[in-house]
């Protein structure tokens, strides 16, 4: 997962200056541009991995915001399973 977050060209056409921070230890990562803010969380959950995205838009790119999250569930989907 950590290599997607990283290397993942279709998170960076909604900005090329994506700036992504995994932290390891807290099971967390922040990805931060001037168009949004997001953070992707794991957690282990009876013998899985919960996966909680959150996605933060000024009001004026709220329709991106499913956009977004849809991109990063479905590259999600693809490396965990």
């Amino acid at each position: 997962m950590k290599k997607f977050l990283l290397e993942d060209q279709d998170l960076r056409k909604f900005d090329s200056q994506l700036k992504v921070d995994v932290q390891e230890p807290l099971k967390q990562c922040l990805i931060q541009s001037s168009k949004f803010k997001s953070q992707v969380n794991v957690q282990d959950y009876e013998g899985h991995s919960k996966v909680t995205i959150l996605v933060d838009l000024p009001f004026l790119l709220t329709p991106f915001k499913n956009q977004i999250s849809e991109t990063l569930k479905l590259k999600l989907e693809k490396y965990l399973s």
